[in-house]
């Protein structure tokens, strides 16, 4: 996370016209409840140093559990890669952080 803050740091120091837009990280199968600190991490980072986030991962865990997400077809068959819904989910997650004017997408 250190590394990260930093990468967002100098690029605000810029003061150029770059925008920063955070992820979180999408939710596997079978790292459902292990990916959510890194989740959280990102939502910190994204809060501390007023970012945009993209907030995948809340919209993917919107089943539920693993298995609803699966059978959903957040995943494809191979339980790691997004499936049809999976990326309807993550694309909804990105128009839904451009539109966001709060916190302002554009850091400097």
């Amino acid at each position: 996370m250190n590394r990260l803050v930093v990468t967002i740091a100098c690029c605000q120091k810029t003061g150029g016209s770059a925008d920063i837009l955070l992820m979180t990280t999408a939710p596997t199968h079978d790292r459902w409840e292990t990916e959510r600190e890194l989740e959280e991490a990102a939502r910190e980072v994204a809060e501390e140093k007023g970012t945009g986030l993209a907030d995948t991962a809340a919209d993917l865990r919107k089943p539920g559990n693993a298995d609803e997400a699966l059978r959903q077809t957040i995943w494809a068959w191979d339980k790691v890669h997004l499936g049809v819904k999976g990326h309807e989910a993550a694309k909804e997650a990105v128009m839904r952080a451009i539109a966001t004017p709060e916190p302002p997408l554009i850091s400097r």
